[in-house]
């Protein structure tokens, strides 16, 4: 997601957004003994899916995932991307708009938590 602001649109075949759960995120960043401000502003700006909407904007004329690595470490993330490659796996449920962590967290009342 940091260097998507400065690619040329042409020279991007597809996009993969790896996507996490605030949760879950929070427990990572916190392991990492990230400052809390740090924390927060990771948090906000996966809630907000920021990395999505850099990439909407960009107006690409290719195909735009989202994968949730919420439950995932390496190897399984890895695994997951092979066979997304080898056409193992279903591409419509990772199209981009799939993972909305705003909405969950409004439906929970939960956004005070984070904003």
């Amino acid at each position: 997601g940091h260097f998507a602001d400065f690619l040329p649109n042409n020279l991007i075949d597809f996009v993969i957004i790896l996507r996490c759960h605030p949760d879950v995120l929070l427990e990572r960043l916190e392991r990492r003994n990230y400052k809390r401000e740090k924390i927060l502003e990771n948090i906000q700006a996966e809630i907000l899916g920021n990395c999505s909407n850099y990439i909407v904007q960009k107006e690409l004329s290719c195909p735009i995932f989202e994968f949730n690595t919420s439950e995932m470490d390496l190897e399984v993330l890895i695994q997951l991307i092979l066979r997304f490659f080898e056409g193992k796996e279903d591409l419509h449920k990772y199209l981009i708009g799939n993972i909305d962590w705003l909405n969950e967290l409004f439906e929970t009342d939960r956004l005070n938590e984070f904003f």
